[in-house]
């Protein structure tokens, strides 16, 4: 993983410079390992690749497979159909490679590392859907609020990290995660303000996204209970102009100090109220939970608690026991290239 286009540029430059093979397009079956080490990797066209100091995995994580994506995550709609943000190659092969050999698969219980994002399917033949993380513009400005399918918010909007553990809350009497799906809320005041659908200020909304002139008309567009959305609308605008939200505190929490709306006061508070209103369903995605136990090498770990000579893992292949369950931007980004640089260092005898 890589933080630009430009970076990948780099990257393919600075191999090609080294006479370095690239091979695109194909896929690798197994590790081969020897004597307890690994020793390089079988294709699926069956040809071997011998790696004389290592193998590094780096992989991605599995989001494109719904059932690792299940079976890892617990939240339902993580991978869902049609979504964008997730490439459809991480299918989590680094993982089921690694744990074939003994492999410690290991979960950060609490993982921090999901945000809430809508899809907007394709308008025209041929053009492309879009898929946006909602938690960047439209949770952080006002005139937008966050509900469940009882209409009722369940977190401070503007915070992330504090909306997760409320999407992985069960109800064991109804059997359901009672805050997904999710729905984002917002009226026409948004709209003339803020981007939407990484479209510019002031553009038309996607036919795609529910639109109506009152809320009890939109909530039944969703299956939102109706009296549930209205009430909550209602209290939430009592808190705009009080300045406070008694619920959830939004906008208040230290780590949106650095916020240009925060310079405003609480400016992440503004009523809904102006039709239309429209809303759209979210849904989970984002980081993995789960991926190769390493140590400080990025040497992956074994059943046994020993390092599995010759393999490595390094990006969303491997577990982020680095950041424990909190999570900011750029960090995978960051361990990726530090873990990769640590790895051949060690493969070099310099570890």
């Amino acid at each position: 993983m890589l933080p630009s286009a430009d970076g990948r540029i780099c990257v393919v430059a600075a191999l090609s410079e080294r006479g370095v093979p690239m091979m695109t397009g194909q896929s690798v079956a197994r590790l081969s390992v020897e004597g307890g080490r690994v020793v390089g990797v079988v294709m699926g066209s069956g040809e071997f690749i011998e790696a004389r100091r290592g193998v590094i995995l780096a992989t991605g994580g599995y989001g494109a497979d719904p059932q690792m994506s299940w079976e890892f995550e617990q939240l339902p709609g993580f991978a869902h159909e049609g979504s964008g943000l997730i490439p459809q190659s991480l299918t989590g092969d680094g993982l089921v490679m690694g744990a074939e050999i003994g492999g410690i698969v290991h979960k950060v219980e609490n993982s921090l590392r999901v945000m809430l994002s809508y899809t907007i399917p394709a308008e025209a033949p041929g053009s492309t859907a879009t898929s946006v993380h909602a938690g960047i513009v439209e949770l952080c400005s006002p005139h937008t609020l966050l509900v469940n399918r009882y209409g009722r918010r369940f977190a401070d909007e503007t915070f992330f990290q504090g909306i997760v553990p409320q999407l992985r809350l069960f109800d064991p009497g109804r059997h359901e995660y009672p805050n997904l799906p999710a729905y984002l809320i917002f009226d026409a005041q948004y709209l003339e303000r803020y981007s939407f659908a990484n479209r510019p200020v002031g553009s038309s909304v996607p036919p795609a996204v529910a639109c109506a002139d009152t809320l009890s008309e939109l909530a039944s567009m969703l299956g939102i209970e109706a009296g549930g959305l209205q009430e909550t609308v209602r209290r939430f605008n009592g808190f705009v102009a009080s300045g406070v939200d008694e619920d959830f505190h939004r906008g208040e929490h230290q780590w949106k100090l650095a916020s240009q709306l925060r310079q405003l006061g609480n400016g992440s508070l503004g009523t809904v109220e102006k039709p239309p209103f429209y809303a759209i369903e979210l849904h989970p995605a984002g980081g993995s939970s789960v991926g190769l136990l390493t140590d400080a090498h990025a040497r992956v770990i074994h059943q046994r608690r020993r390092a599995i000579p010759g393999l490595y893992a390094s990006g969303n292949a491997a577990a982020a026991t680095e950041q424990g369950i909190g999570y900011q931007a750029g960090l995978s980004l960051a361990a990726a290239m530090t873990f990769s640089y640590l790895a051949v260092r060690h493969t070099l005898g310099h570890g």
